[in-house]
């Protein structure tokens, strides 16, 4: 993490926590694919339901070891926090620079041992269009869940979760952004 006289935090990726996810997600694509290939006889469970599990857990996490396998070479930083905002490339639904301007409220969201901050913003529409098809889908899909087309996951940072909370939060202070309007 390094900072500097602009009040810019760098956040860098951390390759050991990149280099985990890299390998769990490969290991979930073999097993969702194993049970894809279960014969019929090995299973009491419907043979089409194991090939429609086998085909889009494959497809899933095969796609998400690509991304990590991707960002494990990537030597850019993972979140930057400036006076202008935050530049977020913490997951592959990021959006990039999110001004301070935009950023309507800041919370805690999850699910079991996945922690993400959830970033409200004022025009959600600006953010969930932004990028390529299958980011706008998956940023669709979170949006339902989450209710905002931006959430800032430490997994694979060289800071832990709530270290970047106190960094982001840190930052909307700064910039005089810690009002809601």
């Amino acid at each position: 993490m390094s900072s500097d006289a602009t009040d810019e935090v760098v956040v860098p990726f951390e390759k050991m926590k990149i280099f985990g996810l890299l390998l769990l997600g490969g290991l979930l694509a073999a097993v969702a694919i194993w049970v894809g290939l279960l014969p019929a006889h090995a299973t009491r469970y419907p043979v089409l339901l194991l090939r429609i599990i086998g085909v889009v857990g494959g497809a899933f996490f095969g796609l998400l070891s690509l991304f990590y396998l991707v960002r494990l070479f990537d030597n850019g930083p993972g979140l930057i926090v400036d006076r202008e905002g935050i530049v977020d490339r913490t997951t592959y639904t990021c959006v990039g620079r999110v001004p301070w301007v935009d950023i309507q409220g800041l919370r805690m969201g999850g699910r079991g041992l996945s922690k993400y901050l959830v970033v409200d913003v004022l025009d959600p529409d600006k953010f969930f269009n932004h990028g390529n098809m299958l980011q706008r889908t998956l940023r669709a899909i979170n949006g339902l869940f989450v209710g905002s087309p931006i959430w800032l996951s430490a997994n694979s940072l060289s800071v832990g979760f709530a270290d970047m909370v106190a960094l982001v939060e840190k930052g909307r202070r700064r910039a005089g952004a810690g009002a809601q309007p």
